[in-house]
């Protein structure tokens, strides 16, 4: 899997990528509890989600769905928080 995704990488956006997994997981107990102090008792499925990312020069970010063969592009635009915003990161992005 790992060196199949980074050959399409390659093939779809040229370049090089890093390749990165997020395992899969379940709740048994205590859905939407655990942002409340409650309880909860998540366990790891035989799932994962892959990502190759690779880096761009054009300020914008492309992506592609293998699973559903669909792809999209936004353009990433930097901004300077105000005085008054809650975030104490000195700089912050969105998609536009």
């Amino acid at each position: 899997m790992p060196g199949d995704l980074q050959a399409q990488f390659s093939e779809r956006f040229g370049g090089t990528s890093g390749l990165y997994r997020a395992p899969g997981r379940v709740n048994l107990i205590g859905e939407h509890t655990d942002y409340n102090q409650g309880y909860v008792m998540p366990v790891a499925i035989g799932l994962s989600c892959w990502v190759a990312i690779g880096p761009r020069d054009d300020r914008k970010l492309a992506i592609y769905s293998e699973d559903l063969d669909e792809s999209a592009e936004l353009a990433v635009v930097y901004w300077e928080p105000s005085s008054k915003s809650p975030s104490s990161v000195a700089k912050s992005f969105r998609a536009e």
